[in-house]
């Protein structure tokens, strides 16, 4: 199974069926051993110069690692990255390393390398450690929005697949631990982009 397959068909799969039944046939699909590190790369050796400028065009170069965007999917659709983590720890407080919640669910498989995610509980006026788990090659986890998380460590050249779902909001949080239960609403593109227009007509 290529990956323009892979995404088509989950694709077609989100356009009938419930949220839920997405995130397992995802988990179901990338679970296959075909997908691997090696097939990956080999797809992305192959990509034409142009298909090659189009996928660093969608991509985003975070502070915590390289999301390459292997689909040609819309904003809010669903959407296919590759994870390629930089040198761990972060100099300082990053995304990745923060607690924070996703305005999106995804599933994601790790194809080299691995990481430490410590799940994250909110109350009223506190936020507590869940549960700490180690995920390492060909794990696959399932983030769901409502889901607070935060990587502990990261192995050196580690790489995930993560499916993307279509978002649930146009804001992720990152959670102040010292601040009881604060925290910072960090806005989409999209909602951005709008703002952007809105203070522009005034």
């Amino acid at each position: 199974m290529t990956l323009v397959d892979f995404i088509s068909d989950l694709t077609e799969v989100s356009e009938s069926q419930s949220l839920a039944d997405v995130v397992a046939v995802a988990a179901d699909r990338l679970s296959a051993e075909e997908i691997s590190h090696e097939s990956v790369v080999d797809e992305l050796r192959r990509m034409t110069e142009d298909e090659r400028q189009g996928m660093l065009c969608r991509s985003v170069d975070t502070t915590t690692h390289l999301k390459l965007s292997l689909d040609q999917n819309t904003h809010r659709a669903l959407r296919l990255w590759l994870h390629v983590y930089k040198g761990w720890p972060p100099s300082e407080g990053r995304f990745a390393a923060s607690i924070h919640d996703h305005r999106y669910a995804f599933v994601s498989k790790i194809l080299r390398g691995g990481y430490v995610e410590q799940r994250w509980t909110i109350e009223s006026d506190r936020v507590s450690p869940l549960r700490s788990a180690k995920r390492g090659v060909n794990s696959l986890n399932i983030v769901r929005a409502a889901d607070v998380h935060s990587l502990v460590s990261v192995e050196p050249r580690t790489v995930s697949l993560v499916l993307q779902l279509p978002a649930e909001r146009s804001f992720s949080r990152v959670y102040h631990p010292d601040r009881g239960a604060a925290f910072t609403s960090i806005p989409d593109l999209e909602a951005q982009y709008a703002d952007f227009l809105a203070k522009d007509d005034r």
